[in-house]
């Protein structure tokens, strides 16, 4: 005589119990590790795309603007954009007309880093915020053609490639902080832009 093998309901249930258990528990774990990549990647972006002003300034000859607003969309949590100028200089290129645009659109704005994206944000009360130091609602980092950052704290001052100007001491550093509503949370990443190199991060 064969007998079929199954569960009964009381193992099932017992089953479902110790799955959602544990889920439970495993929640909160999963949330922070996930706001964590967020975060590093949003500091990865940053350095990628200062990188990347860096070496084609250099390649093509041409400067290039990295131009940092707390302005993001939506909310304000912190923007880069990467334009590419005319000409070799920072000073002699006319910036305000290659920025004029409200969206990153080439051949213009080569490249972006949006805060307020979703794949910083997870919803509007848990997001990765950046943020700038010196703290300034605006910073314009220029790298020349021969791989040289010049720096403005202002849209129409001139760029200075001198140290203690605008604060800077030996370059321009922005952190990247998971927050959650109004507190922040989870370790601060740095992504550091020195005077005379390529972006790195900060330990």
């Amino acid at each position: 005589m064969k007998y079929n093998s199954g569960f009964t309901l009381l193992e099932l249930l017992i089953a479902v119990s110790i799955i959602g258990g544990s889920a439970a528990l495993a929640a909160p774990a999963i949330g922070t590790a996930m706001a964590e990549r967020r975060v590093a990647q949003a500091q990865l972006d940053a350095l990628r795309i200062g990188r990347q002003a860096r070496s084609e300034a250099l390649a093509l000859g041409t400067a290039h603007l990295l131009r940092f607003t707390k302005a993001s969309n939506p909310d304000s949590l912190g923007m880069l954009r990467l334009y590419r100028g005319s000409n070799s200089g920072c000073n002699t290129t006319d910036w305000s007309t290659i920025t004029s645009g409200t969206s990153c659109t080439a051949p213009n704005c080569v490249a972006e880093v949006n805060l307020g994206d979703s794949k910083y944000r997870f919803s509007a009360t848990n997001f990765v915020q950046m943020e700038g130091s010196p703290d300034e609602a605006l910073v314009d980092l220029c790298y020349t053609s021969s791989g040289m950052l010049w720096h403005r704290i202002a849209s129409t001052a001139p760029f200075s490639d001198q140290n203690n100007t605008n604060g800077v001491s030996g370059g321009y550093a922005f952190w990247f902080q998971g927050k959650l509503g109004t507190a922040f949370r989870g370790v601060r990443r740095w992504a550091v832009f020195p005077l005379g190199g390529a972006p790195r991060v900060m330990q």
